[in-house]
């Protein structure tokens, strides 16, 4: 019984160290939910509150309201607290607010260090 219970610990952790860990988010992980969500504001032709999200620059680069994005620190990035609604406007404005998943996908990527 003894030979069983440890045989079945060491393939569990066989198991987990066959795993590879995730790697870090990037921009280009979430550059799609920008492009569907916010570039018709805040691009090229019209970069609404000065601030573009159609390249990463242009994100870490921030708006007229200073940084939308603090690298690790996604609950004090101002782009979560807009896309949350902690402060207004709510972002997107006027449409409904991002599907979980993707806010949540933005929210990870910011507190993984905005990784270019």
């Amino acid at each position: 019984m003894k030979l069983a219970v440890a045989f079945g610990v060491l393939a569990s952790a066989f198991a987990t160290a066959l795993v590879a860990p995730e790697p870090p988010l990037t921009y280009r992980d979430v550059k799609p939910i920008f492009d569907k969500r916010c570039l018709s504001c805040h691009g090229a032709d019209y970069p609404g509150g000065n601030l573009r999200v159609d390249s990463y620059a242009g994100i870490m680069k921030g708006g007229k309201h200073g940084k939308a994005v603090i690298a690790g620190k996604s609950p004090e990035s101002r782009m979560m607290k807009m896309l949350k609604g902690t402060i207004q406007p709510r972002m997107p404005m006027d449409t409904p607010a991002l599907p979980r998943a993707e806010m949540e996908k933005i929210s990870n990527w910011i507190a993984q260090g905005a990784n270019k």
